[in-house]
């Protein structure tokens, strides 16, 4: 997904929150074009790793975006955009229908999420329909500018 950060970081971020007590609520997208069923149980994985790390986590589909930059140069990303059987006029949908190689089936995606829910606990794991618009926006500045650099740390120090 290209998001401009290593795990490393993530990992050192989680600890770091969880010393000072600071809840994280992770967000990971599952079936994103490109990524490897290998990849995706990864992802699962983490999230069991770092449970005791984590207040909780939403795990949901990817969906591709009218206007992400997924949704506006498809082929750039190795998508496909299917026909849309609506006409053209009554398009107001965000999601556009799209396939992709190795796309994995909705059953896939269900049993991925039945894999984590059984592991990490229903009230753990919550499950949304997509990406925000907020994610959206966010996602795009990203691919546009870059992931912003990191202050200098400074030691934290609590009395």
């Amino acid at each position: 997904m290209q998001k401009g950060v290593e795990q490393d970081v993530v990992e050192r971020i989680l600890r770091d929150a969880e010393r000072l007590g600071l809840r994280v609520r992770a967000l990971c997208l599952i079936g994103y074009p490109g990524e490897t069923r290998q990849e995706l149980q990864q992802t699962l994985d983490f999230l069991v790793t770092y449970q005791q790390a984590l207040a909780s986590a939403a795990i949901t589909p990817f969906l591709l975006l009218r206007r992400s930059p997924l949704g506006q140069d498809p082929a750039r990303f190795g998508v496909t955009l299917l026909p849309d059987p609506l006409p053209r006029a009554e398009r107001l949908r965000s999601v556009l229908p799209a396939s992709w190689p190795d796309q994995p089936s909705p059953a896939a995606l269900q049993d991925a999420l039945q894999w984590a829910v059984e592991r990490l606990g229903p009230r753990f794991v919550a499950m949304s329909s997509g990406p925000s618009l907020a994610h959206a926006m966010i996602h795009h500045s990203v691919l546009a500018r870059g992931w912003p650099k990191a202050a200098p740390t400074l030691p934290i120090v609590i009395d």
